[in-house]
């Protein structure tokens, strides 16, 4: 009865072993595991055509473009564009509450990165959605500045250079009122 018993029970593991839903399980689990450990930042980004802009009140939906402030409490901020979280930061009563200012990278299309990891090209020929034509895009890939720039000609600011220039010209919201500090 032993026997019989090793013999089911060495059978089903052999079975389990050589089967394709086994198989392709266990590979997808090693995938997985590979692209959640291969980058030392979680994607984050931001719930197009459902989120509304903390800034203009209008749905964010224009990927590409975007921001998120995260507060010291945890709670999320959504903007529609760069240039709107500018505004709405200007506009803070309470800097220190601040935790981190994230901007979408123009060439991933989604991901949010720190501001102090891009820079923000302010050209005519790229419009954004609250009309400051600013593209925020990874300072560090050294290849896609310079292929946006070529296909947007402009000028790349800063965090700080985008905050003044937001300063000097403000951003409509929808109300009507403008940003100016």
């Amino acid at each position: 009865m032993r026997t019989f018993l090793f013999l089911i029970l060495f059978a089903s593991f052999i079975l389990d072993g050589c089967s394709a839903e086994g198989d392709s399980n266990r590979g997808s689990h090693v995938e997985r595991t590979k692209v959640a450990t291969a980058s030392p930042r979680a994607v984050e980004t931001l719930d197009y055509g459902r989120e509304t802009c903390a800034w203009s009140g209008e749905l964010i939906e224009s990927t590409r473009y975007g921001g998120r402030i995260v507060l010291g409490n945890g709670e999320m901020l959504s903007f529609r564009s760069a240039e709107a979280m500018a505004a709405y930061y200007l506009g803070s009563e309470n800097k220190a509450d601040i935790r981190q200012l994230l901007a979408v990278d123009f060439v991933d299309g989604k991901q949010l990165m720190p501001v102090d990891e891009l820079v923000f090209l302010n050209s005519r020929l790229r419009p954004s959605p609250d009309g400051k034509f600013i593209t925020a895009v990874d300072a560090s890939n050294a290849k896609m500045r310079l292929n946006v720039y070529d296909a947007y000609p402009g000028k790349y600011l800063s965090w700080d250079e985008l905050l003044d220039l937001v300063r000097m010209e403000g951003v409509a919201r929808a109300d009507g009122a403008v940003s100016r500090k």
